[in-house]
């Protein structure tokens, strides 16, 4: 229903063989990737048909993707929401007022203007995204490479009974925080 692997890159220098797509589809609409989402980057209701490897699938209709920015990417790590949140430490004052359509995009980019504006470990994170993001995304070493999210692939077992358990572990995790040395 939403997660697929997002595979951006590989590190190796290994020739790679791709493997046969799966004869069935493994999802079985029970939305928990949704529900475990922070960023809402999953319709809840809606669905959209995609065709991968000739082999069409439907799946849910995914909001903006600037969702995925503000919370999976690390930007903020927790939703208005929710009482748990990503591996993510960073927390922005204004993620509270995150809107739900598409003025999204223009909110992140003022988020990211604040972060930069107010200094200190809100600037380091702004440029620790970008850098992530978008800016030496290819080529990048394993060492620099900071995913803190992905739960929606994580819940996604391959039982019912596993996808419960990873998804009651990922509701029931607490919050990441980070802790200023002075």
């Amino acid at each position: 229903f939403g997660a697929r692997i997002l595979l951006n890159s590989i590190i190796t220098d290994i020739k790679l063989k791709p493997d046969k797509p799966l004869e069935k589809n493994p999802c079985v609409m029970c939305k928990l990737c949704e529900k475990s989402c922070q960023g809402g980057l999953f319709a809840k209701d809606e669905e959209q048909t995609i065709v991968i490897a000739g082999i069409e699938e439907t799946i849910a209709k995914r909001n903006n993707y600037a969702y995925c920015i503000a919370i999976c990417s690390g930007m903020a790590g927790q939703n208005k929401f929710k009482d748990w949140s990503t591996w993510s430490p960073f927390r922005f004052d204004d993620i509270e007022k995150l809107p739900l359509d598409d003025t999204v995009i223009e909110y992140v980019q003022n988020m990211f203007a604040k972060g930069v504006e107010k200094g200190g470990l809100e600037a380091e994170n702004v440029y620790r995204l970008v850098e992530n993001s978008f800016i030496g995304r290819n080529n990048k070493p394993a060492k620099d490479f900071r995913p803190s999210c992905g739960f929606c692939q994580l819940v996604c077992g391959a039982t019912m009974k596993d996808k419960k358990e990873s998804y009651n572990k990922i509701v029931n995790s607490g919050c990441i925080e980070e802790k200023i040395k002075k």
